[in-house]
C-alpha cells in the first residue's frame, strides 16, 4: 500500500529501475490484477463453446480451468521480472525481444482488434435474438 507523500504520483522513472526503497507491494497485491480479465463476459462466451461441443459442466470447466493457468503461465512468469528489476513491464520486454517488440506489439494489437469485432459480432447477434431486434442495431448497442 502507498504510505509516503508521492507514492501516488505520476510515475517519473520512465524506463530506469525504480531504487529498492521506493519499491512496495507484494505478488498477493498483484492477484486482482490478473483475476480482474478473466471475469468477463467473453469468458463466459467462451465457456459456452464446452457446451456446443459436447463436453458436459464438469468437463467444459476443467477445460476452460486447465486453459485458462495454461494461458496465465507466461505472462505470470514474466511479471516477476518486474520486481526482480525494478522496471517496467516495457524494458522487460525489450529484454526478452530485443528490437523485434515492435512486432509482437503490432499483432498484439491487430489480434485486440479482431477480437474485439468478433465480441461486438456475436453480442449483437445474441442481442439481436433475445430482444426481436435487427442485427445491425444490436451491434451498434453492444
Amino acid at each position: 500500500m502507498p504510505a509516503r507523500v508521492g507514492d501516488m504520483a505520476v510515475e517519473t522513472h520512465g524506463i530506469a529501475p525504480i531504487p529498492p526503497g521506493n519499491r512496495y507491494g507484494t505478488a498477493r497485491r498483484l492477484f486482482t490484477v490478473w483475476f480482474a480479465p478473466q471475469v468477463n463476459m467473453t469468458v463466459v462466451f467462451t465457456g459456452t463453446l464446452a457446451i456446443v461441443l459436447g463436453l458436459g459442466f464438469w468437463l467444459g470447466l476443467l477445460a476452460m480451468v486447465i486453459g485458462t493457468v495454461l494461458g496465465c503461465l507466461a505472462v505470470g512468469y514474466l511479471s516477476t521480472w518486474g520486481p526482480r528489476t525494478g522496471t517496467a513491464q516495457l524494458p522487460n520486454a525489450r529484454m526478452a525481444f530485443g528490437g523485434t517488440v515492435a512486432v509482437v506489439a503490432v499483432i498484439q494489437w491487430l489480434s485486440s482488434i479482431a477480437w474485439d469485432g468478433l465480441v461486438g459480432l456475436f453480442g449483437g447477434e445474441a442481442l439481436a435474438e433475445l430482444l426481436g431486434m435487427p442485427f445491425w442495431l444490436a451491434v451498434v448497442i453492444v
